[in-house]
């Protein structure tokens, strides 16, 4: 994990961008090649855990990389479509939507940033960008 904090904070250091609340993506700042080296290394420190606290609260701590990887997914295909390949494969749209869910269920996570509206479906809304985001059809 700590391979995967530096990776992150060595790429905001080296693009100079300002990270600020409710920044629309991670363009600026995490390009793909890091990204998906992040990715990488998530999927190595779950693999190398033996432990099912540990990897729950792994998995747990994965939501945000799986969140960009939803939400950026338009970054990521045109990223594809200009190299010819991304170093990491993309999943089925609806498929890694009803994942990224049922992640944020088993882990009681109601909000996926700051929303003080008293909105009580904040992840109903949520889910209806993200498949927006994805192209697919509304529920």
């Amino acid at each position: 994990m700590r391979q995967y904090w530096d990776l992150l904070i060595d790429n905001v250091k080296e693009s100079g961008v300002y990270l600020r609340c409710y920044m629309g993506n991670t363009a600026g700042w995490l390009p793909v090649p890091a990204y998906a080296q992040a990715q990488s290394l998530f999927k190595q420190a779950i693999a190398a855990t033996s432990d099912n606290e540990c990897l729950q609260r792994l998995r747990r701590e994965e939501i945000p990389l799986k969140y960009v990887l939803l939400l950026e997914n338009e970054r990521f295909r045109a990223y594809q479509k200009e190299n010819g390949s991304l170093p990491f494969e993309l999943p089925e749209p609806e498929q890694a939507l009803n994942e990224f869910l049922k992640l944020l269920k088993d882990n009681k996570v109601t909000m996926i940033r700051e929303d003080f509206s008293l909105n009580p479906n904040h992840i109903s809304r949520m889910e209806q960008n993200l498949r927006k985001a994805l192209a697919l059809p509304e529920k």
